[in-house]
């Protein structure tokens, strides 16, 4: 039935993401038209922690699919790239386009920082440190809770923040270390949240203790807020915090606790000036309507391509 709705739609370009929709249109996007077929990878660590043996045979299935379908492969990180190429995948049809954020929505804003510290019932003065993402054994939230109760040790008024899907005190293994960690008083889960972009900003830290990334887009969210970010060096994380962020190896607890307490105990004239520079890192280099242009600007090229076999392959943006 999917070779026959491709067929009816009369598409001009398939654009897919992820490995099993990239398999899948490579299969049957040929048989139903001759539109042009763009991937796009998002995964950098098919060895880590989480990845299903399906997931992985079906990505080394598309390394040899690379060689003949794709027009170009869409990646939102140098370090997806890298490491597809390692797995055998066609590296000239490779493109790195990275994630864009709606700058209008993530932004500082006083009054969401009041009204969700009055929800969490942290004073304003209060440090709050944060953590961002769904369950899953790659994310790290068991070192977030190990690099609190060092934060608390050196911050006693420090409270934390933890937000995602299954992070919520149904969670038996968080609730667990939360509890032998002392950190019962000091840690709200609030599970899954639609209001990303309200929360952040009562954020003075956020962390992304991650044992394997891409391009997480919780750091281009909290640079937009211009909440100060510490991460791990996996993926493009160095890239795209750059100067305005500190990066540690995964699994550095006292590092992360460290230079969390560094920021904490930071003069407020250094810490508005690095809010500044998060903000405009993300505006020069992270903006949505970029990256939709250069979107735009890859579909455009292997469709002219595809109208024009005598042509070259399609200049990578820059």
């Amino acid at each position: 039935q999917l070779d026959s709705r491709i067929s009816g739609y009369q598409p001009d370009i398939i654009q897919t993401l992820m490995y099993h929709s990239d398999f899948v249109a490579s299969l049957l996007g040929p048989v139903a038209t001759n539109a042009p077929i763009v991937w796009n990878v998002r995964h950098s660590d098919l060895a880590g922690r989480g990845h299903s043996r399906r997931t992985r045979l079906i990505a080394k299935a598309c390394a040899s699919l690379s060689w003949r379908v794709p027009r170009r492969i869409v990646c939102n990180s140098h370090h997806a790239i890298q490491a597809h190429v390692k797995l055998g995948y066609r590296e000239d049809r490779f493109q790195q386009i990275p994630n864009g954020f709606e700058l209008q929505h993530f932004c500082a804003n006083h009054c969401h920082r009041r009204e969700v510290r009055h929800e969490l019932q942290v004073s304003l003065s209060a440090p709050l440190v944060g953590m961002i993402g769904r369950y899953h054994p790659s994310k790290g939230h068991v070192d977030f809770l190990r690099a609190a109760a060092e934060i608390s040790k050196h911050c006693p008024d420090a409270r934390f923040m933890m937000v995602g899907e299954q992070i919520d005190d149904g969670n038996s293994v968080l609730a667990k270390w939360r509890r032998e960690l002392g950190l019962d008083e000091r840690v709200k889960m609030l599970g899954h949240r639609k209001d990303v972009e309200r929360l952040l900003p009562s954020l003075d830290v956020l962390i992304s203790p991650s044992y394997t990334e891409s391009f997480p887009n919780i750091l281009g969210e909290a640079m937009a807020c211009e909440v100060p970010c510490i991460a791990t060096s996996v993926g493009d994380c160095e890239e795209i915090l750059g100067d305005a962020g500190m990066c540690r190896a995964p699994g550095d607890i006292e590092g992360i606790a460290r230079r969390t307490v560094e920021l904490l105990r930071s003069p407020p004239a250094e810490i508005g000036e690095l809010r500044q520079r998060l903000r405009r890192r993300v505006l020069e280099r992270y903006d949505i309507r970029n990256v939709v242009r250069e979107y735009h600007c890859v579909w455009s090229d292997c469709i002219e391509i595809a109208n024009n076999p005598q042509m070259s392959q399609p200049k990578r943006a820059a």
